[in-house]
């Protein structure tokens, strides 16, 4: 819950956005907020921010994450949120020798869920991070571009089964597949 956050740098400030549905707080280019976490039980945690790209360069997000006061690992201080692109207003069209013109890809301004992740990696879901019972702060630093905060869950992805035990649920009568034999000759 981003409900209360320290300005530890820049102009980091709470605000409402564009449509007014939701109090945000916005991190402007080089400026960073902090928040502070509680957690219940000891645990690998996953992060799940709910964003919105402030305009800018038209170029994605950059941001660094600490947990206090340390980046968990080298990665940590270029993760990625990306921007939303549509089709502008503008019709398609071909010329005379027959090329093909699109119309021209415009931002659309508004709110994503991402988990947190580097952006120049493949994975699905996010890093997981280790927290230890107790109070936490997290650290979110603008690196390129402003963002809009307008959540942060803290979350435990669930347990997968091993492949045991997703065969132990899955138990069936073998069944019996009838068919004539193949003879090969030659």
């Amino acid at each position: 819950d981003t409900g209360s956050a320290t300005f530890a740098e820049g102009a980091a400030e709470w605000q409402e956005n564009e449509d007014g549905s939701q109090t945000a707080l916005l991190i402007p280019d080089g400026s960073r907020a902090s928040f502070p976490v509680t957690v219940a039980e000891a645990g690998l945690y996953v992060l799940r921010v709910t964003y919105q790209p402030v305009p800018g360069k038209e170029i994605d997000i950059m941001c660094s994450l600490s947990i206090d006061g340390e980046q968990p690992f080298a990665s940590a201080a270029g993760i990625g949120f990306t921007r939303v692109w549509k089709n502008s207003e503008e019709a398609s069209f071909s010329d005379a020798q027959g090329n093909e013109y699109h119309p021209v890809q415009v931002e659309e301004h508004r709110w994503e869920e991402a988990y947190v992740s580097a952006e120049d990696e493949y994975m699905d879901g996010g890093y997981s991070f280790y927290f230890s019972e107790g109070e936490h702060t997290l650290t979110i630093e603008s690196v390129q571009e402003g963002i809009l905060i307008g959540g942060i869950t803290l979350c435990q992805e669930p347990e997968v089964p091993t492949y045991e035990e997703y065969l132990e649920e899955r138990v069936e009568e073998p069944s019996a597949i009838e068919a004539e034999a193949i003879v090969l000759e030659g």
